[in-house]
């Protein structure tokens, strides 16, 4: 269970309240908190049509899109333009 989920479960079980037929509502809590974790796993793995897709925060510069190959390449392009624009314009002066 990921520590969110349990962590709401854990909150949840330590509700005192009852319902009116004495059920305790936090084993409902804790059921349906543990339900919606496992839909959310599912739903960010499958990616469910009904909902956007999650974009998870990045953790490292490496797995953040702005540092690809194609990136790079670009980069190195464009560089390597500005070297010969400069190279031709001091060779025009």
């Amino acid at each position: 269970m990921p520590g969110a989920i349990k962590q709401h479960a854990l909150n949840a079980l330590s509700s005192r309240k009852t319902d009116g037929k004495g059920l305790r509502v936090a084993i409902v809590h804790a059921k349906w908190n543990a339900e919606m974790g496992r839909l959310r796993d599912a739903t960010l793995k499958g990616g469910c049509p009904m909902r956007p897709h999650e974009h998870l925060p990045y953790h490292s510069l490496t797995n953040c899109p702005f540092f690809t190959v194609s990136t790079w390449l670009h980069i190195a392009t464009i560089g390597a333009l500005g070297f010969v624009a400069a190279a031709a314009a001091k060779k025009l002066a």
